[in-house]
């Protein structure tokens, strides 16, 4: 899954819709604003812990979709 992330892609982390900001061979990277941290469990995640990650569906098939 990892090889086919791209920066500015939307993916559900723990059912928490994120932007992917960067991606290299380890993971990505992604900002969670004070508000994502307030009202989401993320914060507490740890580097190793497991996650459920969620990539949307085809751009074409969600043009009118909410991203995530």
């Amino acid at each position: 899954m990892l090889s086919r992330l791209e920066p500015g892609e939307d993916i559900a982390v723990n059912g928490v819709c994120l932007t992917i900001k960067e991606v290299d061979s380890n993971g990505f990277t992604v900002q969670l604003w004070p508000v994502t941290q307030e009202k989401t469990t993320l914060i507490n995640l740890d580097c190793g812990d497991l996650v459920n990650l969620e990539r949307r569906a085809d751009r074409e098939e969600t043009e009118n979709e909410p991203l995530c």
